[in-house]
């Protein structure tokens, strides 16, 4: 079976494939050969000036509600964390808190590379594999889909109170090497006990659409963006637009509309202001969202 991304690679996914072959097994299963980048304590890698990325950053960056954490897994390029470049050598992890600003996409001279990202959304985590050629992301569909709200609930946990541990930076380190490497083993077991990492077809299709709704759900579509999404999904923009479509009946921005007008029924039959509101569902300031709910409160969006 042959299924074609959208630059027209042709991807054979005939057989199943696991997500991590051995290289990548060994490195996600040895912390010493990682570097952290984070926000939490000084990074292991230091700053360096590269006014070509600074330039393509003030178009290209992106910030969001969704935790995040880039390792990298091929290759040598660089990455940015709240407008700070840094190496972005093999081994080196990135971890994105909310709303803290990184790179949104590729530049087109980054060639053969291979990034693994983890996207958490509530009470799962998701990885993807994407290996970039000359700024494009060979999208192969290559998932794995963490299920696991214990492990969910006390990462996102433990990387919250990190901030304000009474530990030194060495052993605050340590701690978040130790949870990262029990996130990562559960996805190595997981990639070798599944099957292998659905490629195509219909269950796999129902799979990612389950996700993206369920994410809109929880979130009642606060922070939620379709580029947000189609990285999630393994698509770019516009096809994720489209798949969306095609298996839903439904635009995306419809779907994350009627999860906010759900959620806005919802307080406002409790009593909550205009301004709780505007809050919970994330919107700029409280005329913002009343100018939205007064817009769209009568419009009618398929079923």
């Amino acid at each position: 079976m042959l299924i074609v991304n959208q630059k027209c690679h042709i991807v054979n996914t005939s057989q199943k494939q696991m997500i991590f072959n051995e290289t990548h097994r060994r490195l996600l299963s040895h912390p010493e050969k990682w570097k952290l980048v984070s926000s939490i304590f000084p990074p292991d890698h230091r700053p360096v000036s590269d006014n070509t990325h600074e330039e393509w950053l003030k178009t290209n960056s992106d910030s969001h509600r969704t935790k995040e954490i880039l390792f990298v897994l091929k290759g040598h390029t660089v990455s940015s964390l709240n407008r700070l470049i840094f190496p972005a050598t093999v081994g080196t992890i990135f971890l994105y808190d909310s709303y803290e600003r990184h790179d949104r996409v590729y530049p087109r001279e980054i060639d053969n590379i291979v990034h693994l990202w983890l996207y958490f959304v509530p009470c799962r985590i998701i990885a993807r594999l994407l290996p970039v050629n000359k700024g494009r992301i060979e999208y192969d569909r290559r998932v794995l889909i963490l299920e696991n709200a214990e492990l969910y609930n006390t990462f996102i946990q433990e990387w919250g109170d990190l901030r304000n541990s009474p530990l030194d930076t060495n052993l605050r380190r340590m701690k978040l090497k130790s949870l990262l490497s029990l996130l990562f083993l559960n996805l190595i077991e997981l990639d070798l006990v599944s099957e292998k990492a659905e490629c195509d077809g219909k269950k796999h299709h129902a799979k990612i659409i389950r996700m993206v709704l369920q994410h809109i759900s929880d979130t009642s579509g606060s922070g939620v963006t379709i580029d947000g999404l189609a990285k999630i999904a393994g698509y770019s923009k516009f096809h994720f637009q489209r798949f969306f479509k095609k298996h839903t009946g439904q635009k995306v921005h419809d779907c994350i509309n009627v999860a906010r007008l759900t959620r806005t029924e919802e307080m406002l039959r409790g009593g909550c202001l205009h301004k709780e509101i505007s809050e919970k569902l994330g919107f700029s300031c409280p005329s913002a969202f009343s100018n939205w709910y007064r817009q769209r409160k009568n419009e009618k969006y398929p079923k």
